[in-house]
């Protein structure tokens, strides 16, 4: 027996009369259609939700009423730029492995899009390799309308991998050129350590309180269809075509909160000076620093001295610094006085600048510098050995030139 022979063992076409059976029969099973045309073909499913759908504590009604998002809500680098749900397509793959690389399939696309108040789920199953094309060519005539795709983590896996299947098959995909919004970087920037994680199912449970039972493992996936292709076992799919419905409802709704959490996020029950800084920040990134200023002080009256709090103050007094708000900025600083170390330091020396400069105070401006001094000379002060003489001069130049304008 020759080499050639012997891989031939491993290159047997499969019957077709079994492949047949088992995608007709999985169809029926669970109510979805076989699609066929020139290029293959493949199982169609389409769940449509009706307005009065809930998802967790969430209904559809309350979500499809916005009718429009806001994409600055979502990226830092956007303007203020209304978009409709109706051009908006939410997409999730279940694939034969967890690389992008062009071995990897996409057998199992979801596609959810918004249409008369319903939200409806568009499941394509790939029967065998050989009928991607077909299924690829479907995906197309849906996507290709809108203008934004939603996903999570779909930039890093998802949209990469559906591209170059698109691409192998000398294919123009859909995606190119579509503003995306890639949710898992939304969440991690407002609640990563937050949770327990920031995996979809994690977040839909913490934000949307919805909690799966007997869900399909993702990493069982991969090889639940690979037992499909080899021994035409169709049962356990009904649950995998289950867990990406569940993903891509989850992708509408977790959109939903997003954007309502940067005005609602004080409702939140589990809102802190942590949320606020990272709302604050998300608007500094965006140049607004009023809004981003306002974030900060709803959250400062609750200083309580922990970590979290110490930070909130010196980013809100930056800010506050930053739009000449002196009165504020003072009292902000007055709050990180009970800090240790470098940071006490700090809120006195600037509390003297700004009696100093900008309100004239030179008699209360020398008396922070020269608690700063005590400070500085105590045991108890916990101030690294190397930084010691960068304060001292710093504290002194100023307490020399305080007495000169004193005079």
């Amino acid at each position: 027996m020759s080499k050639f022979d012997f891989l031939d063992r491993f290159n047997k076409v499969r019957s077709l009369d079994v492949d047949f059976a088992a995608i007709d029969s999985f169809a029926a099973e669970i109510g979805g259609e076989i699609v066929a045309g020139e290029l293959g073909r493949f199982l169609l499913l389409s769940t449509s939700y009706p307005p009065g759908f809930a998802h967790g504590t969430q209904s559809l009604r309350s979500v499809v009423e916005c009718e429009h998002i806001d994409l600055s809500k979502f990226d830092h680098r956007e303007s203020e730029r209304k978009i409709s749900l109706s051009e908006m397509v939410f997409v999730d793959a279940e694939t034969t492995g967890l690389s992008a690389a062009t071995g990897t399939v996409a057998f199992l696309v979801g596609i959810g899009v918004v249409r008369d108040g319903n939200f409806v789920v568009h499941q394509f199953f790939l029967p065998d390799y050989p009928d991607e094309p077909a299924m690829l060519d479907a995906i197309s005539e849906i996507v290709e309308d809108r203008n934004v795709v939603v996903s999570f983590n779909g930039k890093c896996f998802d949209l990469p991998l559906l591209e170059t299947r698109f691409a192998m098959h000398r294919m123009q995909t859909p995606f190119q050129g579509m503003c995306h919004i890639d949710l898992l970087h939304c969440c991690r920037r407002f609640w990563k350590g937050r949770f327990e994680d920031s995996t979809l199912q994690t977040l839909e449970r913490e934000l949307l309180s919805v909690f799966r039972y007997n869900d399909t493992p993702g990493y069982l996936i991969p090889q639940l269809y690979f037992d499909y292709l080899r021994h035409g076992r169709s049962d356990p799919l009904s649950g995998v075509l289950l867990h990406n419905r569940l993903d891509i409802v989850t992708l509408l709704f977790l959109a939903d909160v997003v954007q309502k959490y940067l005005d609602r996020a004080e409702e939140s029950a589990f809102y802190s000076p942590l949320d606020a800084l990272r709302i604050s920040r998300f608007y500094q990134r965006q140049g607004n620093t009023i809004l981003a200023c306002a974030a900060a002080d709803r959250q400062l009256g609750s200083y309580d001295g922990s970590d979290e709090c110490l930070e909130l103050c010196l980013h809100g007094f930056r800010l506050q610094k930053q739009l000449g708000r002196h009165e504020d900025a003072l009292s902000t600083l007055q709050m990180l006085l009970t800090a240790k170390g470098e940071i006490r330091l700090m809120a006195l020396n600037e509390s003297a600048k700004i009696l100093e400069h900008k309100k004239r105070e030179y008699d209360r401006a020398t008396s922070f510098v020269i608690q700063a001094l005590e400070y500085l000379d105590s045991p108890l002060a916990e101030i690294p050995y190397d930084r010691i003489a960068f304060w001292n001069e710093t504290l002194q130049k100023r307490r020399q030139r305080l007495l000169q304008r004193k005079r």
